[in-house]
Protein backbone atom coordinates (compact mmCIF):
# COMPACT_ATOMS: atom_id res chain seq x y z
CA UNK A 1 0.00 0.00 0.00
CA UNK A 2 1.10 3.52 -0.92
CA UNK A 3 0.38 6.56 1.42
CA UNK A 4 -1.93 7.94 -0.92
CA UNK A 5 -3.86 4.56 -0.89
CA UNK A 6 -3.57 4.84 3.28
CA UNK A 7 -4.65 8.27 3.78
CA UNK A 8 -7.87 7.58 1.93
CA UNK A 9 -8.81 5.15 4.03
CA UNK A 10 -8.18 6.76 7.02
CA UNK A 11 -9.79 9.69 5.80
CA UNK A 12 -11.95 11.80 8.04
CA UNK A 13 -11.59 9.31 10.34
CA UNK A 14 -9.91 9.33 13.96
CA UNK A 15 -7.19 7.03 14.35
CA UNK A 16 -4.79 5.63 17.07
CA UNK A 17 -1.35 4.71 15.77
CA UNK A 18 -0.55 1.35 17.42
CA UNK A 19 3.42 2.02 17.95
CA UNK A 20 5.72 4.71 18.11
CA UNK A 21 9.12 3.71 16.27
CA UNK A 22 10.41 5.26 13.28
CA UNK A 23 7.73 4.37 11.19
CA UNK A 24 5.40 5.27 13.79
CA UNK A 25 6.66 8.86 13.95
CA UNK A 26 6.62 8.60 9.90
CA UNK A 27 2.98 7.80 9.76
CA UNK A 28 2.26 10.36 12.97
CA UNK A 29 3.75 13.09 10.49
CA UNK A 30 1.77 11.85 7.40
CA UNK A 31 -1.52 11.96 9.13
CA UNK A 32 -1.04 15.44 11.29
CA UNK A 33 0.63 17.27 7.95
CA UNK A 34 -2.19 15.60 5.33
CA UNK A 35 -5.13 17.02 8.37
CA UNK A 36 -6.94 13.94 6.46
CA UNK A 37 -7.82 12.72 10.29
CA UNK A 38 -10.93 14.12 12.25
CA UNK A 39 -8.28 13.31 15.14
CA UNK A 40 -4.24 11.20 15.92
CA UNK A 41 -3.55 9.63 18.53
CA UNK A 42 -0.30 7.52 19.43
CA UNK A 43 -0.43 4.42 21.04
CA UNK A 44 3.38 2.48 22.75
CA UNK A 45 3.48 0.00 25.25
CA UNK A 46 6.88 1.57 26.44
CA UNK A 47 6.06 4.23 29.12
CA UNK A 48 9.54 5.86 29.01
CA UNK A 49 8.90 6.51 25.66
CA UNK A 50 5.91 8.10 26.33
CA UNK A 51 7.46 10.11 28.78
CA UNK A 52 9.85 11.56 26.33
CA UNK A 53 7.60 13.03 23.63
CA UNK A 54 5.96 15.48 25.15
CA UNK A 55 4.76 16.99 21.68
CA UNK A 56 3.10 14.28 20.30
CA UNK A 57 -0.54 13.04 22.01
CA UNK A 58 0.65 9.38 23.19
CA UNK A 59 -1.51 7.41 25.05
CA UNK A 60 -1.52 4.46 27.21
CA UNK A 61 -2.58 1.10 25.73
CA UNK A 62 -5.84 0.60 28.00
CA UNK A 63 -6.81 4.37 27.21
CA UNK A 64 -6.19 2.84 23.55
CA UNK A 65 -8.94 0.14 24.15
CA UNK A 66 -11.35 2.73 26.29
CA UNK A 67 -11.52 4.03 22.68
CA UNK A 68 -12.31 1.08 20.41
CA UNK A 69 -15.36 2.02 19.32
CA UNK A 70 -14.58 4.95 17.96
CA UNK A 71 -11.44 4.62 16.45
CA UNK A 72 -9.23 3.08 13.32
CA UNK A 73 -6.12 1.49 14.34
CA UNK A 74 -3.04 1.65 12.24
CA UNK A 75 -0.66 -0.93 12.93
CA UNK A 76 3.00 1.13 12.48
CA UNK A 77 5.30 -2.05 13.11
CA UNK A 78 6.84 -4.43 10.38
CA UNK A 79 8.39 -6.57 12.91
CA UNK A 80 5.19 -7.18 15.51
CA UNK A 81 2.29 -6.62 12.91
CA UNK A 82 0.58 -10.03 13.67
CA UNK A 83 1.24 -9.53 18.22
CA UNK A 84 -0.09 -5.96 17.34
CA UNK A 85 -3.18 -6.93 15.43
CA UNK A 86 -3.41 -10.15 17.52
CA UNK A 87 -4.02 -8.13 21.03
CA UNK A 88 -6.66 -5.77 19.06
CA UNK A 89 -8.79 -8.32 18.10
CA UNK A 90 -8.52 -10.14 21.80
CA UNK A 91 -9.42 -7.30 23.50
CA UNK A 92 -12.23 -6.20 21.26
CA UNK A 93 -11.57 -4.45 18.75
CA UNK A 94 -13.35 -5.25 15.48
CA UNK A 95 -10.82 -6.15 12.45
CA UNK A 96 -12.17 -4.07 10.01
CA UNK A 97 -11.47 -1.40 12.15
CA UNK A 98 -7.09 -2.23 12.33
CA UNK A 99 -5.31 -1.08 9.13
CA UNK A 100 -1.72 -2.65 8.29
CA UNK A 101 0.13 1.15 8.07
CA UNK A 102 3.55 0.28 6.88
CA UNK A 103 3.61 1.79 3.65
CA UNK A 104 5.75 1.36 1.13
CA UNK A 105 7.04 5.24 1.46
CA UNK A 106 7.00 4.68 5.60
CA UNK A 107 9.18 1.26 4.80
CA UNK A 108 11.57 3.17 2.42
CA UNK A 109 12.01 6.03 5.10
CA UNK A 110 13.09 3.03 7.36
CA UNK A 111 15.15 1.97 5.46
CA UNK A 112 17.32 4.94 4.94
CA UNK A 113 16.82 6.37 8.51
CA UNK A 114 18.50 2.86 9.76
CA UNK A 115 21.16 3.63 6.97
CA UNK A 116 22.07 6.74 8.43
CA UNK A 117 22.23 6.07 11.55
CA UNK A 118 24.39 2.60 11.65
CA UNK A 119 26.79 4.32 9.26
CA UNK A 120 27.53 7.49 11.10
CA UNK A 121 30.68 6.57 13.45
CA UNK A 122 30.08 7.22 17.31
CA UNK A 123 31.52 10.15 18.92
CA UNK A 124 32.51 8.35 22.22
CA UNK A 125 32.89 4.24 22.07
CA UNK A 126 30.21 2.18 23.88
CA UNK A 127 30.79 -1.60 24.28
CA UNK A 128 29.63 -4.74 26.10
CA UNK A 129 31.70 -7.82 27.69
CA UNK A 130 29.86 -11.52 28.30
CA UNK A 131 31.09 -11.80 31.61
CA UNK A 132 29.23 -15.01 31.62
CA UNK A 133 28.24 -16.74 28.32
CA UNK A 134 25.68 -18.93 29.57
CA UNK A 135 22.28 -18.09 31.87
CA UNK A 136 19.97 -18.94 34.68
CA UNK A 137 17.10 -18.17 32.63
CA UNK A 138 16.44 -20.58 29.97
CA UNK A 139 14.98 -17.86 27.47
CA UNK A 140 13.78 -18.99 24.10
CA UNK A 141 15.00 -16.63 21.29
CA UNK A 142 18.07 -15.32 23.25
CA UNK A 143 19.67 -13.09 21.25
CA UNK A 144 22.89 -13.76 23.46
CA UNK A 145 22.55 -17.48 22.61
CA UNK A 146 22.92 -18.21 26.37
CA UNK A 147 19.92 -21.10 26.24
CA UNK A 148 22.43 -23.04 24.25
CA UNK A 149 26.26 -22.05 26.21
CA UNK A 150 28.28 -24.16 28.00
CA UNK A 151 29.29 -23.10 31.39
CA UNK A 152 31.91 -20.45 30.08
CA UNK A 153 33.33 -17.32 31.85
CA UNK A 154 35.89 -14.05 30.49
CA UNK A 155 39.63 -15.07 31.29
CA UNK A 156 40.12 -12.55 34.04
CA UNK A 157 43.60 -11.42 33.13
CA UNK A 158 42.34 -11.39 28.99
CA UNK A 159 39.96 -8.78 30.21
CA UNK A 160 42.19 -6.28 31.96
CA UNK A 161 44.76 -6.14 28.76
CA UNK A 162 42.01 -5.91 26.76
CA UNK A 163 40.65 -2.76 29.05
CA UNK A 164 43.66 -1.63 29.46
CA UNK A 165 44.71 -1.14 25.71
CA UNK A 166 41.10 0.03 25.20
CA UNK A 167 41.50 2.91 27.65
CA UNK A 168 44.71 4.01 26.56
CA UNK A 169 42.98 4.37 22.96
CA UNK A 170 39.66 6.14 24.10
CA UNK A 171 41.66 8.19 26.73
CA UNK A 172 39.77 6.21 29.52
CA UNK A 173 36.29 7.76 28.04
CA UNK A 174 33.32 5.70 27.34
CA UNK A 175 29.69 6.72 26.56
CA UNK A 176 28.78 3.55 28.39
CA UNK A 177 29.96 0.07 29.31
CA UNK A 178 27.70 -3.07 29.96
CA UNK A 179 29.08 -6.16 31.98
CA UNK A 180 26.46 -8.34 30.26
CA UNK A 181 26.03 -11.74 29.11
CA UNK A 182 24.48 -14.42 29.60
CA UNK A 183 24.30 -14.03 33.26
CA UNK A 184 26.84 -11.56 34.38
CA UNK A 185 26.15 -12.39 38.01
CA UNK A 186 26.88 -15.99 37.84
CA UNK A 187 30.62 -14.72 37.69
CA UNK A 188 32.03 -15.21 41.02
CA UNK A 189 34.52 -12.78 39.81
CA UNK A 190 32.22 -10.17 39.20
CA UNK A 191 33.66 -7.68 41.76
CA UNK A 192 37.18 -8.12 39.95
CA UNK A 193 35.33 -7.12 36.39
CA UNK A 194 34.01 -4.01 38.02
CA UNK A 195 36.91 -3.16 39.41
CA UNK A 196 38.84 -3.76 35.43
CA UNK A 197 36.24 -1.61 34.05
CA UNK A 198 36.27 1.43 36.67
CA UNK A 199 40.08 1.39 36.25
CA UNK A 200 40.61 1.35 32.67
CA UNK A 201 37.41 3.64 31.98
CA UNK A 202 36.89 6.04 35.34
CA UNK A 203 35.06 8.40 33.01
CA UNK A 204 31.86 6.98 31.25
CA UNK A 205 28.45 5.07 32.40
CA UNK A 206 29.14 1.34 33.15
CA UNK A 207 26.14 -0.88 34.24
CA UNK A 208 25.92 -4.76 34.89
CA UNK A 209 22.97 -5.34 32.70
CA UNK A 210 21.08 -8.49 34.58
CA UNK A 211 17.97 -10.30 34.77
CA UNK A 212 18.41 -9.79 38.73
CA UNK A 213 17.62 -13.36 39.82
CA UNK A 214 20.68 -13.37 41.66
CA UNK A 215 20.63 -9.93 43.20
CA UNK A 216 18.78 -10.98 46.23
CA UNK A 217 21.74 -13.34 47.32
CA UNK A 218 24.81 -11.16 46.47
CA UNK A 219 27.53 -9.99 49.19
CA UNK A 220 27.51 -6.80 50.64
CA UNK A 221 31.53 -6.41 49.06
CA UNK A 222 29.33 -6.74 46.06
CA UNK A 223 26.89 -3.76 46.71
CA UNK A 224 29.73 -1.66 48.33
CA UNK A 225 32.16 -1.86 44.92
CA UNK A 226 28.80 -0.68 42.95
CA UNK A 227 28.76 1.84 45.38
CA UNK A 228 32.14 2.63 45.35
CA UNK A 229 32.85 2.33 41.43
CA UNK A 230 29.54 4.16 40.33
CA UNK A 231 28.36 0.73 38.30
CA UNK A 232 24.74 0.35 38.56
CA UNK A 233 22.28 -2.22 37.60
CA UNK A 234 19.75 -2.68 34.76
CA UNK A 235 17.40 -5.10 34.70
CA UNK A 236 15.59 -6.27 32.54
CA UNK A 237 11.77 -7.72 33.45
CA UNK A 238 10.51 -10.77 32.32
CA UNK A 239 7.06 -12.04 32.93
CA UNK A 240 7.80 -14.41 35.68
CA UNK A 241 7.13 -14.86 39.55
CA UNK A 242 9.97 -12.60 40.32
CA UNK A 243 9.49 -9.49 43.25
CA UNK A 244 10.53 -6.63 41.36
CA UNK A 245 9.56 -3.76 43.54
CA UNK A 246 11.69 -5.48 46.21
CA UNK A 247 14.89 -6.11 43.72
CA UNK A 248 14.74 -2.08 43.23
CA UNK A 249 14.52 -1.43 46.86
CA UNK A 250 17.39 -3.75 47.61
CA UNK A 251 19.35 -1.93 45.31
CA UNK A 252 17.88 1.92 47.48
CA UNK A 253 18.97 0.08 50.40
CA UNK A 254 22.78 -0.18 49.52
CA UNK A 255 22.50 3.02 47.15
CA UNK A 256 23.29 1.68 43.62
CA UNK A 257 21.83 3.06 40.98
CA UNK A 258 19.12 1.05 39.30
CA UNK A 259 16.84 0.80 36.11
CA UNK A 260 14.86 -1.03 34.41
CA UNK A 261 15.16 -2.29 30.69
CA UNK A 262 11.38 -1.90 29.62
CA UNK A 263 8.78 -4.02 31.23
CA UNK A 264 7.06 -7.08 31.78
CA UNK A 265 4.79 -6.55 28.73
CA UNK A 266 7.71 -5.25 26.41
CA UNK A 267 9.29 -8.90 26.97
CA UNK A 268 5.96 -11.17 27.53
CA UNK A 269 7.16 -11.76 23.19
CA UNK A 270 10.38 -13.01 21.82
CA UNK A 271 11.53 -12.74 17.95
CA UNK A 272 13.35 -15.32 16.49
CA UNK A 273 17.27 -13.62 14.95
CA UNK A 274 16.51 -14.77 11.48
CA UNK A 275 19.70 -16.06 10.83
CA UNK A 276 20.89 -17.58 7.90
CA UNK A 277 22.61 -20.22 7.62
CA UNK A 278 23.45 -20.08 4.41
CA UNK A 279 24.68 -16.58 3.65
CA UNK A 280 22.81 -15.31 1.06
CA UNK A 281 21.78 -11.94 2.71
CA UNK A 282 23.05 -8.85 1.41
CA UNK A 283 24.88 -7.44 3.96
CA UNK A 284 24.51 -3.87 3.37
CA UNK A 285 20.82 -4.02 3.97
CA UNK A 286 21.03 -6.35 6.40
CA UNK A 287 23.48 -3.92 8.58
CA UNK A 288 21.58 -1.27 8.36
CA UNK A 289 18.19 -2.83 9.39
CA UNK A 290 20.30 -4.48 12.09
CA UNK A 291 19.49 -3.37 15.81
CA UNK A 292 22.54 -4.22 17.29
CA UNK A 293 24.88 -2.88 14.38
CA UNK A 294 26.86 -0.28 15.35
CA UNK A 295 25.39 -0.31 18.87
CA UNK A 296 25.57 -3.24 20.90
CA UNK A 297 29.15 -3.16 20.48
CA UNK A 298 31.28 -6.40 21.63
CA UNK A 299 34.58 -7.04 22.73
CA UNK A 300 35.60 -10.77 22.70
CA UNK A 301 39.53 -11.51 22.32
CA UNK A 302 41.08 -8.69 22.31
CA UNK A 303 38.89 -7.62 19.19
CA UNK A 304 35.80 -5.66 19.04
CA UNK A 305 32.87 -6.86 16.75
CA UNK A 306 30.20 -4.08 15.63
CA UNK A 307 27.53 -6.26 17.18
CA UNK A 308 26.69 -9.40 19.17
CA UNK A 309 26.29 -11.99 16.50
CA UNK A 310 29.67 -12.83 15.28
CA UNK A 311 31.03 -12.90 18.63
CA UNK A 312 28.63 -15.32 20.09
CA UNK A 313 27.87 -17.59 17.07
CA UNK A 314 30.22 -19.93 18.27
CA UNK A 315 27.27 -20.99 20.55
CA UNK A 316 24.93 -21.73 18.25
CA UNK A 317 27.69 -23.64 15.42
CA UNK A 318 28.26 -25.55 18.85
CA UNK A 319 25.63 -26.98 19.96
CA UNK A 320 23.40 -27.03 16.06
CA UNK A 321 26.57 -28.39 14.40
CA UNK A 322 26.59 -25.57 11.52
CA UNK A 323 29.30 -23.61 9.94
CA UNK A 324 28.58 -19.85 10.02
CA UNK A 325 32.04 -18.48 9.67
CA UNK A 326 33.63 -15.91 11.44
CA UNK A 327 37.06 -14.31 9.67
CA UNK A 328 39.26 -11.42 10.70
CA UNK A 329 37.38 -8.96 8.32
CA UNK A 330 33.98 -8.93 10.64
CA UNK A 331 36.25 -7.39 13.54
CA UNK A 332 39.22 -4.86 14.42
CA UNK A 333 41.87 -6.17 16.41
CA UNK A 334 42.19 -3.21 19.22
CA UNK A 335 46.16 -4.29 19.12
CA UNK A 336 46.58 -3.29 15.79
CA UNK A 337 44.30 -0.30 15.36
CA UNK A 338 46.18 2.84 15.15
CA UNK A 339 44.08 5.17 17.56
CA UNK A 340 40.35 5.49 19.06
CA UNK A 341 38.62 6.85 15.75
CA UNK A 342 39.97 4.00 13.30
CA UNK A 343 37.89 1.81 15.50
CA UNK A 344 35.18 3.98 14.93
CA UNK A 345 34.72 4.04 11.81
CA UNK A 346 35.46 0.42 11.54
CA UNK A 347 32.13 -0.39 13.05
CA UNK A 348 29.85 1.69 11.17
CA UNK A 349 30.12 -0.45 8.46
CA UNK A 350 28.75 -3.70 7.64
CA UNK A 351 30.54 -6.85 7.91
CA UNK A 352 31.25 -10.07 5.75
CA UNK A 353 29.21 -11.79 8.16
CA UNK A 354 25.87 -9.84 7.73
CA UNK A 355 25.41 -11.78 4.87
CA UNK A 356 24.16 -14.61 7.90
CA UNK A 357 21.20 -12.10 9.01
CA UNK A 358 17.84 -11.83 7.53
CA UNK A 359 16.99 -8.43 9.19
CA UNK A 360 14.38 -8.05 6.36
CA UNK A 361 12.15 -11.05 6.39
CA UNK A 362 8.58 -11.03 8.19
CA UNK A 363 9.99 -13.12 11.62
CA UNK A 364 6.86 -14.10 13.66
CA UNK A 365 7.26 -12.44 17.52
CA UNK A 366 6.37 -15.47 20.04
CA UNK A 367 5.17 -15.47 23.51
CA UNK A 368 8.42 -15.37 26.10
CA UNK A 369 8.51 -19.04 27.42
CA UNK A 370 11.80 -21.57 28.31
CA UNK A 371 14.11 -22.33 25.32
CA UNK A 372 13.03 -25.70 23.89
CA UNK A 373 16.59 -25.94 22.48
CA UNK A 374 15.43 -25.73 18.77
CA UNK A 375 17.12 -24.35 15.60
CA UNK A 376 13.63 -22.67 14.64
CA UNK A 377 14.46 -19.92 17.56
CA UNK A 378 17.10 -18.45 15.76
CA UNK A 379 16.84 -18.68 12.18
Amino acid sequence: MTNNELLKLVKDKSVIIRGFGIIGEYLTRLLCENQFCREVLVCDRNSRKSNEQGSIPLITYDEALGSKSSYVYLIASFYSRSIMTDELIESGVDPNSIIYGVTEEAWQYYLEAQSKKKSTPLKRLQFEIDISMHCNLDCNCCSQFGAISKPEFVDIDSMERNFKRLGELFGGMAERIYLIGGEPLLNIDIIRCMEIARTSFPSGKIDIFTNGILLFSMSNKFWDTCRKYGIGLIVTKYPTKIDYDSMKALAMDHDVKFEFFGSSEDFKYMTPLGLDVEGKQDVNESFALCPEANNCIKLRDGKLFTCTRPAAIYKFNNFFEKDLSVSDEDSIDIYKAKDGQEILEFLSHPIPFCRYCDNKSHREAREWGHSKKVIEEWT
